[in-house]
């Protein structure tokens, strides 16, 4: 879904911008996309390749990336200049 931008009108009580309500059925919408992407970015970095996690999370630290591939199973990806 394409993001769905909110009309806020030409200027502060003018009249011609979106209700309120389709303002936030709009937000919740693009709050739901975003939500359902099955790619989630974590604070934690797995300490091995059987740490805990979901399907689809990634983890970054200075030097590689992590990927939780199914649950409980990490992979690392090694980074270096290029």
């Amino acid at each position: 879904m394409p993001q769905q931008i909110i009309n806020t009108g030409t200027a502060e009580l003018a009249g011609d911008g979106e209700s309120i309500r389709t303002a936030f059925q709009k937000a919740n919408s693009n709050f739901t996309e975003l939500y359902s992407r099955t790619t989630i970015l974590v604070d934690t970095i797995p300490t091995s390749s059987t740490s805990t996690g979901v399907t689809g999370q990634i983890a970054v630290d200075s030097t590689s990336m992590y990927i939780c591939v199914s649950t409980n199973n990490w992979i690392k990806i090694i980074g270096s200049a290029f």
